[in-house]
């Protein structure tokens, strides 16, 4: 098990993300955990990029003549 100050910690809306050390002491479970963690934060990132261009292209389309 981690101690505590080598766990990542959550600050703000930043990701956090494991050092090489911390990868290799990680057990398989905490690993799994983390990948799990990073796939959610991949498709907030797309969900929200693909909220982006849809505002975008009907703002263009608003605005075409």
């Amino acid at each position: 098990m981690q101690a505590e100050e080598e766990r990542p910690r959550q600050t703000g809306d930043q990701p956090v993300f494991l050092s090489v050390a911390a990868l290799e002491r990680a057990g398989v479970e905490e690993l799994q955990a983390y990948r799990q963690a990073l796939l959610a934060e991949i498709a907030r990132v797309d969900a929200e990029t693909d909220a982006k261009r849809n505002r975008r292209g009907a703002a263009e389309a608003l605005f075409k003549f």
